[in-house]
Order: C-alpha cells, then sequence, then structure tokens
C-alpha cells in the first residue's frame, strides 16, 4: 500500500505530516488524528481495504501512523470498506454483489501478520497451537492473514498453501481462501458437522468479507489482549 506517498498528503489540511524512516519502511507521520483519518478514508476508497490509525512517537513528538494490516492492534478498522466498495471488489472479482446475495457474517474475526515464518499479533509472537485452539473454539471464524509486502507471488501463495494445510491437518475442517489483495488473504473454515455454506461459498459472500473486515479482531492468545488493554490505557 501506498502510504507514503498518497496524493493526499498534499492538501493543505494536512500540514505537518511529514514522511518519516519507520523501521525498514518509510510512513507518512501525522500530529493529528482528524488529519490521519483524512488519508486512511482516501486509501480505503482507493484500495478497497481498510486501514488502521496508531499512535506513534517521531523525535519525542506524538502522532499517529497509518497500517493496513490491522494485525498490531485488535480494535475494528478507523476506516471501514463500505457497502458500494465491495460491491466495488465482488464485481472486480466476477461474483454476486450484496443484493444478490444472502446476509451472513462470521462469529469472530481474528487478524495475523506474517513475518519470517512466524505469526504476529499486537506486536506479540503467536503460534500455530493458539490460532488452531482459537479457531476450534469458534462457531464459523475468519481468519485474515497478512504477508510481507516483500514477498513475492509464488511466496505468498505458498504461504497460503500451508495456512489451509495447517488448518485442515489440525482440525479436520474444509477451508477456503480469498485474497483481498496482494498481502491480506481471509480464510474460512467449515466444520465436519455443519451443513451450512461451504467455506468457499463464504469468502465469495460479499455480506461475509464486509463483516469480516469491519469486526473487532480477537486475540488468539490471551497475551494478545494484554498488550492490547496496556495499549488502550496509554
Amino acid at each position: 500500500m501506498a502510504a507514503p506517498y498518497h496524493r493526499s498528503v498534499g492538501s493543505p489540511l494536512l500540514m505537518g505530516a511529514k514522511t518519516i524512516q519507520f523501521g525498514a519502511h518509510k510512513k507518512v507521520f501525522f500530529p493529528d488524528y482528524d488529519q490521519a483519518l483524512i488519508v486512511a478514508t482516501s486509501m480505503t476508497a482507493e484500495h478497497r481495504f481498510p486501514m488502521w490509525i496508531y499512535k506513534a512517537q517521531h523525535n519525542h513528538n506524538a502522532g499517529y501512523l497509518i497500517a493496513g494490516h490491522g494485525s498490531h492492534t485488535l480494535e475494528k478498522p478507523d476506516s471501514a470498506l463500505q457497502s458500494k466498495q465491495i460491491d466495488q471488489m465482488q464485481y472486480r472479482d466476477k461474483l454476486p454483489t450484496l443484493l444478490e446475495s444472502d446476509a451472513v457474517r462470521p462469529s469472530a474475526v481474528s487478524r495475523i501478520a506474517i513475518r519470517n515464518n512466524e505469526f504476529l499479533q499486537c506486536h506479540a509472537r503467536v503460534s500455530e497451537a493458539d490460532i488452531i485452539t482459537w479457531s476450534m473454539m469458534q462457531a464459523d471464524p475468519a481468519l485474515i492473514f497478512n504477508v510481507n509486502p516483500t514477498s513475492s507471488p509464488a511466496e505468498a501463495k505458498k504461504i497460503s498453501n500451508r495456512i489451509k494445510s495447517m488448518l485442515q491437518n489440525a482440525l479436520y475442517c474444509q477451508t477456503a481462501v480469498r485474497w483481498i489483495n496482494n498481502y491480506n488473504f481471509v480464510v474460512a473454515v467449515r466444520w465436519p458437522d455443519d451443513d451450512g455454506l461451504s467455506p468457499r461459498h463464504k469468502v465469495e459472500n460479499g455480506w461475509w468479507v464486509l463483516s469480516a473486515q469491519e469486526q473487532r479482531s480477537q486475540g488468539v492468545s490471551p497475551k494478545c489482549e494484554d498488550v492490547q488493554k496496556k495499549a488502550n490505557d496509554r
């Protein structure tokens, strides 16, 4: 995602926003939350993916950064996709629009990043066992994974196949994957005793995707909830 160079940054409304080096990446540092929200909303409309705004420090100054993966927090996105944008995504993928679909939703959502073969949530490492245990406790979970933006398409595909195999082998469930953009994919499951929608129908259903992307994430490990609580208390 092109956060550091988004055209909205040049707007007079965003005086004080500046590009900074943040780890290995460049990001735009906003002194004001409302400024960050202007850009996040514009990026959601352009990229058709939710955006999160989080607190940060730069040169001892407090401010905000934007992320499009959501794995650093359990909160809902600050800028979520709207119905029109979901329909655009459905049309792009030659799938039924919201009006043409039954309204279904996952029972719970968890967002997880994958970096160097490690699972990360709320800046903490989580394990395959954490993900499997959380999934088996849900009636109809949606797992949203973010791969490293530097990954090649072949590497990203290998990662999604690994996730499918991990869940199927441990839980004896059916799974389906849908790539929302180049770096984010959602996984649906169906349990052996469930005669409802197939996982493929879930990930292709606009209402299911709309609900998955706008819900608050759940921590797959208690330590994730602890990290989130400390962040909220700051």
